[in-house]
């Protein structure tokens, strides 16, 4: 599989200013959205929380910031108006780690009343916004770890992205100029991926798990990326299953601990030969 990273932001405008650029930004549009997932670039990470959660229609909108198009200058009606999060190293889309932290903590900061609410129907019964205000400290501003979120498994047909418009109305009086823009389809799944250690507010534990669990939750509620506020980025929760670790052998003798244990059941060959080394 060619790098969606490499393609969309540099071989994307090498004809630019000939007369074969509309053409071949067509081509380009063709390779990407045919794109397929491949588990084989999906980075393993040792030890982590981690939750899954599908993305739902219309789709999911990272990466919108970073600059693309090329306006007047090329001349096509195709040209992609706004960027995207391809990872660099595995062309996949992805929203990267510090995304990830910076909407969990906008979600803490904007919305005290669901985290409390959040809380209190998990058993937590004397939280305040205090508490809630402390807890963000405790986690944003310390060695918890946000890795990047990543892509684990397609569409139905395995497919990752597509086009679409939005139209932002500058003016009531004058007709809105469509916006070309690229979008993860529905029911692409991301993997989210922590490394979370456990808090005590106020007398108050608050398990790595619980911590975990409590971001999954807003995330469901208000969702991620650009554009949310028209139906962007909302999420569905996705049950994933792993199988479990032996308990021992017929010995007797103890298996060594804190080895590397992956987190993922969609491993790559190399990474299962990687595995049976390390058992």
């Amino acid at each position: 599989m060619r790098n969606l990273n490499l393609l969309f932001y540099k071989e994307y405008y090498e004809k630019l200013g000939t007369e074969d650029f509309a053409s071949d930004v067509s081509e380009k549009n063709n390779e990407l959205i045919n794109a397929r997932f491949d588990k084989k670039l999906k980075p393993p990470v040792e030890n982590c929380q981690f939750f899954v959660l599908k993305v739902l229609y219309p789709g999911l909108l990272i990466g919108t910031g970073l600059p693309h198009g090329a306006g007047k200058l090329g001349g096509s009606d195709d040209d992609v108006n706004m960027g995207f999060s391809f990872d660099y190293v595995t062309g996949q889309p992805y929203i990267p780690g510090s995304s990830v932290k910076g909407v969990l903590r906008s979600h803490f900061k904007n919305h005290t009343e669901a985290v409390i609410e959040i809380l209190n129907k998990n058993g937590y019964a004397d939280i305040n916004e205090d508490v809630v205000n402390k807890l963000e400290e405790s986690i944003f501003d310390n060695s918890d770890i946000f890795f990047d979120a990543v892509v684990c498994s397609g569409n139905g047909e395995g497919k990752l992205i597509d086009f679409d418009y939005i139209t932002p109305h500058e003016s009531p009086t004058k007709n809105p100029t469509p916006v070309y823009i690229i979008k993860v389809l529905p029911d692409v799944q991301f993997e989210f991926r922590f490394k979370i250690s456990d808090k005590e507010i106020d007398g108050i534990k608050f398990t790595a798990g619980k911590i975990k669990w409590l971001f999954q939750e807003l995330l469901l509620l208000f969702g991620a990326g650009a554009k949310t506020n028209v139906g962007y980025g909302v999420f569905e929760k996705v049950v994933v299953s792993r199988p479990k670790a032996a308990k021992g052998n017929k010995g007797g003798k103890k298996k060594q601990q804190n080895k590397p244990q992956f987190q993922d059941d969609n491993l790559s060959d190399f990474q299962r030969k990687l595995q049976s080394l390390l058992k």
